[in-house]
């Protein structure tokens, strides 16, 4: 417990309203007791839902005071879905003059759908009925940006391979869940990150499964580590010019027309038709070939 906080009595905050499946939320509660005698409070919580499948239940993984090392003291994991409990409830005895700080740790149902909601009614009253607030939260399921994994120079490959190996996965599910929806909603791969490529996805713990041994494919990383807002990919969206960034003498490779997939050395660079002439190294063919900037793909810059 802590001396007495400058707020009316209680004090309650939420760590958002947006979710991907398997996301942990964080609720901090803080009661005050601004008599001088010992008192009792109640937090009772009750949760609405609207989701696909009754069955899934939200977690709440904590439901305890903080002590002094500030460290949550764990309780029972209570299980909160439509077809089962809906509510939860705390009883709290703080001194005169005091506060008391507790968290709630809400977790996201892995096989949730893409907009399911919980809404969360929390009253926060003195068993006295001096006391009495009222708080609503919700939290709807959303897709997360995940950073994939590749070996470098695999990168584009590799995300076709996975959005292929995503539909096909979706094809499998829908014969016994019509309900079924796509993993992978978007990808981006952009030609200047190397072994790396931005992937947006419902439930990141099944793109490991979906990509079960893929070629080049290293992996995600883990959405606690590595979550990516969506603000910063703006950059890879900005206008430039298609030559930006090549130098002549960079080793590249066609991913668009008739020479896709061959590799070549950038030999010359026209700014304004935003054109370039590229040298073959792996064919017979040795005229130089003049190609659409965005037809290529860096590999290697060529400065030195």
């Amino acid at each position: 417990m802590a001396a007495q906080q400058d707020f009316e009595w209680v004090q309650f905050s939420s760590s958002g309203e947006k979710a991907y499946c398997g996301q942990r939320m964080q609720y901090d509660i803080i009661i005050a007791n601004k008599s001088s005698e010992k008192r009792s409070f109640h937090v009772r919580m009750k949760a609405e839902f609207r989701q696909q499948d009754p069955d899934l239940s939200w977690e709440f993984m904590h439901f305890g005071s903080v002590n002094r090392k500030n460290v949550a003291s764990e309780s029972q994991p209570i299980l909160l879905s439509p077809s089962s409990e809906n509510s939860a409830e705390k009883k709290l005895e703080i001194e005169g003059n005091l506060n008391r700080e507790f968290q709630i740790i809400l977790e996201a149902p892995r096989g949730a759908y893409s907009g399911d909601r919980i809404s969360l009614l929390i009253t926060v009253s003195s068993d006295d009925g001096i006391e009495k607030k009222e708080f609503r939260t919700d939290v709807e399921i959303t897709t997360v940006i995940v950073v994939a994994r590749a070996n470098v120079g695999k990168e584009f490959e590799v995300a076709q391979n996975l959005i292929n190996a995503d539909r096909r996965d979706y094809e499998e599910r829908m014969e016994t869940n019509p309900k079924a929806q796509k993993e992978i909603i978007s990808v981006l791969s952009p030609y200047e990150l190397k072994g790396y490529f931005y992937l947006e996805v419902i439930h990141p713990d099944r793109i490991p499964l979906i990509a079960k041994k893929m070629r080049d494919f290293k992996g995600i990383i883990d959405p606690e580590k590595g979550f990516v807002n969506p603000q910063e990919l703006a950059k890879y969206f900005e206008q430039k010019p298609s030559v930006t960034g090549i130098n002549i003498g960079a080793f590249v490779e066609l991913i668009k027309g008739p020479f896709r997939g061959e590799k070549a050395r950038v030999m010359a660079i026209d700014q304004e038709r935003e054109e370039v002439t590229v040298q073959f190294v792996e064919s017979a063919m040795l005229i130089p070939v003049k190609v659409n900037a965005e037809d290529i793909r860096i590999l290697d810059s060529g400065k030195p």
